[in-house]
């Protein structure tokens, strides 16, 4: 669609319907040029600044934080370098930081504009006064030739059972995103059926079987999915992919010489939850009273 129709110069919504037909009908929407080039390296610093300083911490790599950050490099090389680096010994630091960036107000507003609010209230069909929410956002990396961080076919739906309301959202950052270096394929209208079985794993394949650090699979088993075409998605800096919380997807592995890296989170609301749970996900404390979150009077609204 082109972006100049979608909206006017004071962020107006101007017409969503057709885009929400397409996004009922395939399970996602494609909006091109979204994000201007000012609004995307802003937020690239923003991330930048957060996994420098982070990292600093530690004293030992503040040398080479220092030289990295002196260099006039663009945003692209400076994060392949920082995970580069990092994914050797430090893992979970990097864990930790997705959880930190996730915490941060500027880059969480980001999200909230009042053209994307718009949005969001239209394709999850509530009110535009009905409060939403983030979960994320998250920086999907995907390496050369590198399995470990990648996802199996599978449903965001199945690793958020509690929410029955939310939006997935997916744009690239630093460079384009194409088959080539890495990027997300999906089912076009597999999110119509929600009678998926799922082979739950550590890992990626055999070999990375119960590996530590590696994803946790929820796989939909590809036999299940042979009737829904398959669109691989090739985007450009700029470019914003919604995407309904069942459609099936997956990640695809970078075979360039470059790191590509994606930014990824859900956009929810609560007023079909049967939940007063305040955890977006399912992993609850067993031994917290969180756990019992249910109400016999709760009802959709």
């Amino acid at each position: 669609m082109d972006n100049k129709k979608f909206y006017n110069k004071k962020l107006e919504m101007v017409d969503i319907k057709v885009d929400k037909k397409n996004f009922e009908e395939l399970g996602y929407i494609i909006l091109k040029n979204f994000f201007n080039k000012k609004e995307i390296d802003d937020l690239s610093n923003k991330l930048w600044l957060i996994s420098y300083y982070y990292f600093y911490k530690i004293k030992s790599y503040r040398r080479f934080l220092n030289r990295l950050n002196s260099n006039k490099i663009d945003h692209l090389n400076k994060f392949s370098k920082f995970y580069d680096y990092f994914e050797k010994d430090e893992k979970k630091t990097l864990h930790s930081l997705q959880k930190i960036i996730e915490q941060n107000t500027e880059i969480k507003n980001f999200f909230f504009d009042k053209r994307l609010k718009k949005i969001y209230s239209s394709l999850l069909n509530i009110d535009y006064d009905l409060p939403v929410f983030l979960h994320g956002p998250n920086i999907f990396v995907n390496k050369p030739k590198t399995k470990r961080l990648l996802y199996k076919w599978h449903s965001e739906a199945n690793f958020y059972p509690k929410r029955r309301g939310f939006l997935n959202i997916w744009f690239p950052l630093f460079n384009n995103k194409t088959k080539k270096n890495g990027t997300m394929k999906i089912k076009e209208k597999s999110h119509k059926n929600f009678d998926y079985p799922i082979n739950e794993y550590i890992g990626y394949d055999k070999k990375s079987l119960n590996s530590p650090n590696n994803f946790w699979q929820k796989e939909i088993p590809e036999k299940f999915l042979r009737k829904y075409n398959t669109k691989i998605i090739d985007s450009k800096i700029g470019d914003l992919i919604i995407f309904h919380r069942n459609l099936v997807h997956s990640s695809t592995l970078n075979n360039s010489k470059e790191f590509s890296f994606a930014l990824t989170g859900r956009i929810w609301e609560f007023s079909k939850d049967y939940s007063l749970s305040s955890n977006f996900g399912m992993e609850e404390n067993i031994y917290s009273t969180n756990i019992l979150n249910g109400h016999p009077e709760i009802e959709d609204f």
